[in-house]
C-alpha cells in the first residue's frame, strides 16, 4: 500500500525510454589566466592552450560512467564542430553526428558568479597584490537532450559539495601562491604541467556530481567509489 501512494514523480525514470547515448564535450581545451585586483576588479585574462585533452577526459569518464546501462554511440565529427551551436542548429548537428543514438550527453562551459566576479569556464585567478589569493576553478554544465524531440530531458552542474556560506557548492579551490606564473608568456613548463595536472584532477572530481545532478548516476550506480580527481592532484589545491 505505502508503495502504491509513492508520488508518481518518485517512481518515474526520466530515461526510461533512452537506451543509446552520444557524449559530446565542447568546452574546447583553453585555461584562462586571470588577475584581479584588490576590488575584484579584473585587470587582465590570457587563455592559453592546454597541452592535456580536456573534452578527451570528460568524455571518457561519462563512458565509463554511463556504459552500464546505456550503448554508447560513437559520433563521426570532432568536438570542435558543436562549439558555438545552439538550438535548432546544435540538434541539427547531433542528428547528423550521430543518428542512432536516443539522447545526446551535451557537455560545455558553466559559470557561476558572486558580487562583480563571474567565474566562467576554466582558469586560475589571482586576487589582489598584497596578500594575492590563487584560486582554480573548472565550470562544466551538461544538458542530456532527447534525440526525437530535440528537447531537455535534464541538466547538470559539475560542483565539490559543501563550499561557502554565500557562495554554496561550487568548482572552485584555493591554490598555492606557486602555481600562479604571473602571464601566460611568463609560465614556466613545471608550472603548466602543475595547472595542467590539478585542473583535469578537479574537472575529475566535479564530473560525477554534475552526473548526478542531472539524475544519471542513480540509475547507473554512483560512476566513481572514489573521485579519480583526488588520486591525481598534487596537493597545489584545497577545497573551501
Amino acid at each position: 500500500m505505502a508503495a502504491a501512494m509513492a508520488p508518481a514523480a518518485a517512481l518515474a525514470d526520466e530515461y526510461s525510454n533512452i537506451h543509446s547515448i552520444a557524449i559530446v564535450v565542447k568546452t574546447g581545451n583553453d585555461i584562462t589566466l586571470r588577475k584581479l585586483s584588490e576590488l575584484s576588479f579584473t585587470e587582465w585574462e590570457q587563455p592559453f592552450p592546454s597541452r592535456v585533452d580536456i573534452p578527451g577526459t570528460i568524455a571518457r569518464d561519462i563512458e565509463t560512467a554511463l556504459s552500464p546501462r546505456f550503448q554508447i554511440v560513437k559520433g563521426t565529427m570532432d568536438a570542435s564542430r558543436f562549439r558555438g551551436l545552439q538550438g535548432d542548429e546544435l540538434i541539427a548537428a547531433l542528428r547528423e553526428d550521430a543518428p542512432t543514438a536516443d539522447a545526446y550527453v551535451v557537455v560545455g562551459l558553466g559559470f557561476h558568479s558572486f558580487g562583480r566576479i563571474v567565474w566562467s569556464g576554466i582558469g586560475l585567478d589571482e586576487v589582489g597584490d598584497d596578500a594575492p589569493q590563487t584560486a582554480l576553478y573548472t565550470h562544466i554544465a551538461m544538458a542530456v537532450i532527447d534525440a526525437k524531440t530535440g528537447k531537455q530531458i535534464d541538466r547538470g552542474t559539475g560542483y565539490f559539495p559543501g563550499g561557502g556560506v554565500f557562495t554554496g557548492p561550487q568548482p572552485i579551490q584555493i591554490c598555492a601562491g606557486s602555481l600562479w606564473p604571473g602571464s601566460a608568456a611568463a609560465m614556466t613548463p613545471s608550472q603548466q604541467t602543475a595547472i595542467e595536472t590539478e585542473v583535469i584532477a578537479a574537472i575529475r572530481a566535479v564530473t560525477p556530481y554534475m552526473l548526478d545532478d542531472a539524475n544519471l548516476p542513480n540509475k547507473t550506480g554512483y560512476p566513481f567509489p572514489s573521485s579519480p580527481g583526488d588520486a591525481l592532484a598534487t596537493g597545489a589545491c584545497h577545497r573551501p
